[in-house]
């Protein structure tokens, strides 16, 4: 996710938060949706949403030490479910191919 990308979604026109995005919270929001989804793909699109609201929530709060589970919002648990299941089903394809 480049930087112009992140700034463009989140309306930042100004270069002041710059650094703090490149080296902070896209790194870190990029880590935790891997994390949290158990793979990376940039070029899923709803691999890409999720990252986008992660770091829109890191920007938003990023008054706060850290994001815990219980502060999500909906849309983030129900899309890292929905990204988990996605992988479940191709590792599971991929586990059945390889019994033939």
């Amino acid at each position: 996710m480049t930087l112009e990308q992140v700034k463009s979604y989140l309306g930042i026109d100004f270069p002041d938060d710059n650094v703090f995005l490149e080296e902070v919270i896209i790194p870190a929001a990029t880590a935790w949706v891997q994390e949290a989804v158990g793979w990376e793909d940039e070029n899923e699109p709803e691999w890409k949403a999720l990252l986008l609201l992660m770091i829109q929530d890191m920007y938003d709060n990023r008054c706060l030490a850290e994001t815990s589970a219980a502060n999500q919002r909906k849309t983030v648990r129900s899309m890292i479910a929905h990204l988990q299941a996605k992988e479940d089903e191709k590792n599971a394809e991929t586990s059945a191919g390889g019994t033939e």
